[in-house]
């Protein structure tokens, strides 16, 4: 599956790098991060970085955005077939002491640990991605449990923080923080 999203070109990995492998994901994120901070500096211009924290990331993801990613990608059959039907005896109960439920289907959520769970995760997320180019903002740099987005435009980060808060809402994904930061080098 992987290999099949890379070699067609669906994933952007100039913006997400996050559970592809071969990127190195968080450490190249923070050396993007703090090179242009340097660079702002160097230049004396003003920097914008924008984060966007998902709460509980891989816990969010809801199965019919998986599903549509996957129709969205032209993944073969096989294979849309696997993960539906793996999804599709995903269960859990909860246990206290005296009580516990009966078995709940889960609709929501991409198990840590299974082998196929970054992929997914990237392809879905990847919809999110596309949604915000879509409505004409710059995507910005993938980790795997949010978004980073650094320019150098006037623009408050406020204005552009609505394109992926609307399609992460529109797809039932929830964001724990919205962090605006504004870096002025003034020097």
């Amino acid at each position: 599956m992987t290999n099949y999203l890379l070699e067609n070109g669906y994933i952007d990995t100039n913006c997400q790098k996050a559970g592809v492998p071969g990127f190195p994901g968080c450490v190249e994120h923070s050396t993007m991060i703090w090179d242009q901070i340097q660079k702002a500096k160097r230049e004396k211009i003003d920097l914008h970085v924008i984060w966007l924290d998902l709460a509980n990331a891989y816990g969010s993801v809801p199965h019919q955005l998986i599903n549509y990613a996957m129709e969205f990608f032209h993944m073969p059959t096989c294979v849309k077939n696997l993960v539906a039907q793996y999804f599709s005896n995903l269960q859990m109960c909860f246990s206290l002491q005296d009580f516990t439920t009966g078995w709940q289907q889960l609709e929501v959520g991409i198990a840590m640990g299974c082998a196929i769970s970054p992929i997914l995760f990237v392809a879905a997320f990847e919809i999110i991605l596309i949604g915000a180019r879509q409505m004409g903002k710059t995507v910005m740099k993938q980790l795997s449990d949010g978004l980073t987005r650094i320019d150098q435009s006037q623009l408050p980060g406020k204005l552009w923080g609505c394109a992926p808060r609307k399609k992460a809402a529109d797809n039932r994904i929830a964001l724990t923080h919205f962090i605006c930061l504004v870096l002025l080098f003034n020097l």
